[in-house]
């Protein structure tokens, strides 16, 4: 009995002190085996600047500063991740920058509309965040303003000065040639030629004699009828006008050809005082005659025009020479002199618009109608064909307008040669950059077109470019409206 006792008593106890033990455990507190708390999760930062920037071209302390904030404070990089004009872009620190000037008139962005996109990134070191920023770049007229000095001529075809005179004379296909007071508007009409009108004849170039105002004379070139294609000297006598345009009315060259089209020309006096004339092809898909080509054809060539050392040698008096010089033009609309070379915009056929630097001291052949630009349209083409300076593809309703090296007024402009496209576009290039034997494409064309945007009337079609004694240039829509390049107020 007392063995059974004091048994139970032992397992009493032993029992009373682990729960004892338990209790005294759960009071101190001490539970090794639960999980520490998390961190707070990292937040990404937030882009705080605009997505949108705006600068006027030309501008060279243009930047953008980026901005972001961290929820955590921390210390934040920014870095160009991307977009399609990341390459136009500089980032130093958070400052963006342009690498070149940026140009509205010669696009450098991707899809050249004047946006240039660019992403950035911050990052805190653990999380990153892009903005998608779009730079706009507009325009500056760059002191150009495009002034209207007359308005109401038909189907206009050349603009020139007139020696001794403020006045310049405006010629018409129709035969007409005025002359025009640029600082009052009044035009007077000077002559009327008679000449054929059919498809794209009629008069297509005039010149002044540089001694105009002693000599008197002056030279037109224009279909006569039947197609055949004159160049001729007229002579003013005083104030006065024989009925056949002077005394000295004489054709250097005529030729008949049947097509209508392609009867364009362009003159111009060299520095050495003698005339130089452009003709077409005459017309036809591919020059079917083969006159630009022809060693024979005054068509599709660069002629001199010299006065004749010996006019009485022959069987009756021939007071000048044309001598061909280049050959291989097809449609040439615009010829200007810069450094003794001559500047020929020629029209293609199938697309291609050309501006040729001829040698007037050197035969050349420009390649129509084997060539159109610096393509082989009708193999084969000749070994010894020059490309042209500069080419571009035609735009719809499109044909390029030949224009001048710019010594005028306006800062910006001089030394640029400025043409156009009838479509409606102005191009400029610098002068230095047009070298013989390289070709410059569309892209090295800076689009001037809203810098020539006029004060009154339009020039949505410009037809012709020309410049009066002091330089200052001229162009002409072909709707008749007559505009004059000056400094901006």
């Amino acid at each position: 009995m007392e063995v059974w006792k004091t048994s139970a008593m032992r397992s009493w106890l032993l029992a009373g002190g682990a729960v004892a033990g338990a209790l005294m455990l759960s009071a101190c507190g001490n539970d090794d085996s639960a999980p520490p708390a998390p961190p707070p999760a990292n937040k990404a930062p937030a882009f705080t600047s605009a997505a949108t920037a705006n600068v006027v071209e030309n501008s060279s302390d243009f930047t953008y500063t980026a901005a972001a904030t961290d929820p955590e404070g921390s210390a934040l990089t920014f870095t160009i991740s991307g977009g399609a004009d990341a390459a136009a872009f500089v980032l130093s620190g958070a400052t963006l920058k342009f690498v070149a000037v940026p140009n509205y008139d010669l696009p450098a962005d991707a899809n050249a509309d004047h946006v240039y996109e660019v992403q950035l990134q911050v990052s805190d070191g653990q999380a990153r965040t892009t903005l998608d920023l779009r730079v706009s770049v507009t325009n500056s007229k760059e002191g150009i303003a495009l002034t209207r000095v007359a308005t109401g001529f038909v189907d206009p075809v050349a603009i020139v000065p007139v020696p001794g005179s403020t006045s310049l004379f405006v010629a018409e296909r129709g035969g007409a040639i005025y002359t025009l007071d640029p600082a009052t508007g009044q035009k007077t009409l000077f002559l009327t030629l008679s000449v054929d009108t059919e498809g794209e004849r009629g008069l297509q170039a005039i010149a002044v004699s540089p001694n105009y105002a002693s000599d008197g004379r002056f030279y037109a070139v224009f279909s006569g009828w039947e197609g055949r294609v004159l160049i001729t000297a007229c002579r003013r006598q005083g104030t006065f006008l024989s009925p056949s345009c002077g005394e000295a009315v004489l054709s250097v060259a005529a030729e008949v050809h049947e097509p209508t089209n392609n009867y364009a020309a362009s003159t111009a006096f060299g520095p050495d005082g003698k005339l130089y004339v452009v003709t077409s092809d005459g017309g036809g898909r591919r020059d079917p005659a083969g006159t630009a080509q022809s060693d024979t054809s005054i068509l599709g060539k660069l002629l001199r025009v010299d006065n004749n050392p010996d006019p009485y040698a022959g069987a009756s008096p021939k007071y000048y020479v044309a001598t061909r010089i280049a050959k291989g033009f097809r449609n040439p609309r615009g010829a200007s002199f810069t450094s003794g070379l001559l500047l020929v915009a020629d029209r293609g056929e199938t697309g291609k618009e050309e501006i040729n630097l001829v040698s007037t001291a050197n035969a050349g052949n420009y390649g129509w109608p084997a060539k159109e630009g610096t393509s082989v349209v009708l193999p084969p083409a000749p070994k010894d064909a020059i490309d042209p300076v500069i080419e571009y593809t035609r735009p719809e309703g499109g044909g390029v307008v030949g224009g001048y090296v710019y010594r005028g007024s306006v800062a910006s402009l001089r030394d640029q040669y400025v043409f156009a496209d009838k479509s409606g576009i102005v191009f400029s290039v610098p002068r230095s950059k047009i070298v013989a034997g390289i070709t410059l494409g569309a892209a090295a064309l800076e689009r001037r077109t809203a810098d020539f945007a006029p004060d009154q009337g339009t020039l949505g079609h410009p037809a012709l470019f020309g410049e009066d004694l002091q330089g200052e240039l001229y162009v002409v829509d072909a709707g008749g409206d007559v505009f004059r390049v000056r400094q901006a107020d």
